[in-house]
């Protein structure tokens, strides 16, 4: 042991003082070919990515066992990890994770990946499949949390979210700007900030108390979600306005399908889903006001949908319905209208990833909205923190910065604002963000035990 940290700190004192180079070996999947084609090696020698890898192995090795490479000029190597490689570093976390948890304590499992990696999104796709062999391992009753970085898919830990063994999903910034961490995190929902540079980014030492508290105050990311409808957008421009959306900090696109049956009104179909899908990253959610949801699933989620929205009202199986969605791998609401009670969610709630309380009779836009609904909206969130803790609860209808505050108030997690987003004279930006700031200034205000409902809702599911 002795020896080994001797060797260890000799090693340590000649990288930081020694002079030197380290040797990159670190080509990934898409610089690969090109250093194979300056080894001599053509691309007709392999047929697939494995095939490839190996040849680019036996490369390294050649050179990392010639006699002319030596510690002499070479102070180390950086070599890409490959699946064994990310295997080994999440095998030994976990490792050590399971010391801690013998200790009684949680522990936090935070494998890396370099935001710079010219191949992240591929290495991020293996660290996933290496944790998820790790955390099926555990036995139960062993909970971890996660520290990963902002993954380039959308969405890609999601089943991290909502597994057994995982308390919690916690963002690691990596070098992110603040702009773009938070965008970033917006986009992987139920995963919560953990910004460190990015939190004091644009503070100083400088700066009045005021200027200080009054930017620190706007460095954290809303637990409150918006989603703005497209049943107000203008269909001319609509790609237009719902990049403008996204760009302002929209979480979600709402996308309301109506059948002329089940409401008074005909809307859009899976073509309009289906184009929106090649302009947007964000979630798509289907709030189904039809007769016969089951019947358009399938056709929804091959054009793009994230998420479905089906009314308890008519609806003779709801259950069958949740599951269908289910089976689709998508997100699962259930909608009631202003005048069903919320008593009729007790023997569903538990099967859901969020409910829509509609705040105004569904079918139009334009409408005002019901403060009658107020009172259901808390019932729905004592519900859900009764039998489905951290689930969103969404509300639809008549929703401005006026009326805002009043749903957050009450209980909701997730806004959904068709007119007060794509009506403003002022634009899409500037709606968004009155929305926001007024949104911002309400859980300010939110008592330590409401700010922590809002909080536990960002663990629902893969939302």
């Amino acid at each position: 042991m002795t020896s080994e940290t001797g060797d260890f700190k000799a090693q340590l004192e000649k990288m930081k003082t020694h002079p030197g180079f380290i040797a990159a070996l670190d080509q990934s999947g898409g610089s690969t070919p090109s250093a194979l084609r300056a080894y001599g090696i053509k691309e007709n020698a392999w047929s697939n990515e494995e095939q490839m890898f190996a040849i680019v192995h036996q490369m390294r090795t050649r050179i990392m066992t010639s006699p002319a490479f030596t510690g002499e000029r070479i102070l180390g190597a950086i070599l890409f990890a490959n699946q064994a490689g990310i295997k080994d570093v999440v095998t030994q976390q976990f490792e050590v994770a399971r010391q801690i948890i013998a200790a009684g304590l949680v522990p936090i499992v935070e494998p890396e990946v370099d935001i710079h990696c010219p191949d992240k999104a591929r290495a991020e796709e293996l660290l996933k499949a290496a944790i998820l062999e790790e955390l099926n391992r555990l036995p139960a009753g062993q909970p971890v949390m996660l520290k990963l970085t902002l993954p380039d898919k959308d969405d890609l830990y999601a089943e991290f979210v909502k597994h057994p063994r995982v308390v919690r999903v916690v963002a690691l910034s990596g070098g992110y700007s603040r702009e773009e961490g938070n965008q970033r995190l917006r986009r992987n929902h139920g995963v919560v900030a953990s910004f460190s540079r990015a939190l004091v980014e644009g503070l100083s030492a400088q700066q009045s108390d005021a200027e200080f508290n009054a930017l620190l105050g706007v460095q954290y990311v809303s637990a409150v979600k918006l989603a703005p409808s497209i049943l107000a957008a203008d269909f001319a421009r609509l790609g237009q306005q719902v990049a403008d959306a996204e760009h302002a900090g929209a979480d979600r696109i709402h996308v309301d399908v109506m059948d002329g049956h089940f409401v008074p009104n005909l809307s859009m179909g899976p073509a309009i889903v289906q184009s929106l899908r090649r302009v947007t990253h964000l979630p798509l959610e289907i709030h189904l006001m039809i007769s016969d949801p089951d019947f358009f699933l399938d056709e929804f989620a091959a054009a793009g949908s994230d998420s479905f929205l089906a009314h308890w009202e008519g609806n003779n199986n709801l259950h069958r319905t949740v599951q269908r969605i289910r089976t689709l791998g998508k997100r699962a609401a259930v909608a009631i209208n202003p005048a069903t009670p919320s008593a009729v969610l007790e023997d569903i709630i538990q099967d859901l990833d969020q409910v829509l309380v509609m705040t105004v009779n569904p079918g139009f836009g334009h409408q005002p909205f019901l403060r009658t609904t107020l009172p259901k909206i808390g019932r729905v969130r004592e519900l859900i923190e009764r039998r489905a803790s951290g689930c969103d609860v969404e509300v639809d209808g008549g929703i401005d910065a006026t009326t805002a505050p009043l749903v957050v108030r009450a209980g909701a997690t997730v806004l959904v604002a068709g007119s007060a987003v794509f009506g403003d004279r002022d634009g899409v930006a500037a709606a968004m963000n009155r929305l926001r700031t007024a949104l911002d200034d309400t859980e300010r205000e939110l008592e330590p035990a409401e700010r922590s409902a809002l909080q536990r809702s960002q663990l629902c599911s893969s939302e």
